[in-house]
């Protein structure tokens, strides 16, 4: 499963590594309720494995914690400050983390800050592996809530494949997405039929967007075609 959202800069120059970092808390906080602590957070991320499944382990000497007492360690720092020295723009930084074992239950997450004159906007990705509650509709349903209050989201997908795979199986997963949200409110007639809407609050508890569901199940099933089919017909579906 992975998450995939974007959302408006707000920079006109990147903030320090160490800023960064504590912006993503709010983030490992929320996985660190459902078995990903924060200290086990490491930098830089390991690579991902294009024929399989995902690869966590790290063999670069220089992969250290990203965390110290949830704060950013100062290894970690210096890791990250390294690459900003010799990345040919300043207006990006692509700051990678993973967490957990090769072939085993784990997460990496992407969060690639830009400036207003990037023209770009920022994104985050989170992809996991063998974690249930990234698997499960209520649980991606709150932690949607929570992203778009901690993020200013343009847009925000819920996919069900791994979005670094190549071959054409994994093409087609891709393609498919369980979850869909968009900031504004939209109709049911602009949706694929089956589809669920949940409107998603914001703070005040008014309304600041929809979650489009392709499946109304509580864990979307890749051996069913109809499955499949929601799931592709969602992701195709122009909404924005």
């Amino acid at each position: 499963m992975h998450i995939e959202l974007h959302y408006p800069s707000t920079h006109n120059t990147l903030p320090g590594v160490a800023d960064h970092l504590r912006q993503l808390l709010p983030l490992l906080d929320w996985l660190a309720i459902h078995g990903i602590a924060v200290e086990s957070w490491y930098a830089p991320a390991a690579e991902i494995d294009s024929e399989d499944d995902l690869a966590f382990t790290c063999s670069d000497p220089a992969c250290v914690p990203a965390f110290s007492h949830r704060q950013p360690a100062t290894a970690a720092i210096a890791v990250f400050d390294a690459e900003d020295a010799v990345r040919a723009d300043d207006g990006i930084r692509p700051l990678a983390l993973w967490s957990g074992e090769e072939r085993s239950a784990g997460a990496f997450l992407l969060h690639s800050l830009c400036t207003r004159q990037y023209g770009q906007p920022c994104q985050l990705l989170l992809q996991s592996q063998l974690i249930s509650p990234l698997e499960e509709r209520h649980a991606l349903v709150r932690l949607v809530q929570a992203l778009v209050q901690w993020w200013p989201v343009s847009s925000l997908e819920v996919g069900i494949g791994n979005a670094h795979e190549t071959d054409a199986d994994d093409a087609v997963a891709e393609s498919a997405v369980w979850m869909r949200y968009l900031p504004k409110v939209v109709a049911s007639e602009d949706v694929p039929d089956g589809s669920q809407l949940v409107t998603i609050h914001g703070i005040d508890g008014a309304p600041k967007g929809t979650l489009i569901l392709a499946v109304d199940a509580e864990r979307f099933d890749p051996a069913s075609a109809a499955h499949q089919q929601a799931a592709r017909l969602l992701a195709t579906c122009p909404l924005s």
